[in-house]
């Protein structure tokens, strides 16, 4: 049986654990997140989330897997590279330079589900809802899959 279609799927915080290294940058007294130190870490020594490498695995039995994310362009290497490490099936890989890219690619797609967490403010250790790119993102596609933590 032949794959039904695409499902997409983000990375950071959605199969990567991002919010817990982010955490380790993050001066409590000052109130501030370290991004130029937080950059420069490895990153291929971040964490998967539990099981999200099994359930991607499951769902590439039915669907191609493209991976969406909005990272700099010339971070596709070690993109490709930490997905293959952490066993994660891939199909394409797609990186956009920002989260309102991601609704432009999704258009142009035959995108049968979006898998993302779509929040915002990491960086201040308080994630909230994305609700402008949730609204956006079901006005293209309306079976969305959005994993909130």
């Amino acid at each position: 049986m032949g794959k039904v279609g695409k499902i997409f799927c983000d990375i950071d915080n959605t199969v990567l654990d991002q919010y817990s290294e982010m955490k380790k940058y993050f001066d409590i007294k000052k109130k501030e997140f370290d991004l130029k130190s937080f950059n420069k870490r490895n990153l291929l020594d971040d964490k998967p989330i539990p099981k999200s490498s099994d359930a991607i695995k499951k769902l590439s039995k039915f669907y191609e897997i493209v991976w969406l994310s909005a990272r700099n362009t010339n971070l596709y290497t070690i993109t490709e590279t930490w997905l293959r490490r952490n066993d994660f099936v891939i199909d394409d890989i797609v990186l956009v330079e920002s989260h309102n890219k991601k609704i432009d690619v999704l258009k142009g797609s035959n995108c049968y589900a979006f898998i993302d967490d779509l929040k915002f403010n990491y960086e201040i250790l308080k994630p909230e809802p994305y609700d402008e790119a949730n609204k956006k993102v079901r006005s293209v596609q309306n079976s969305i899959f959005c994993l909130q933590r």
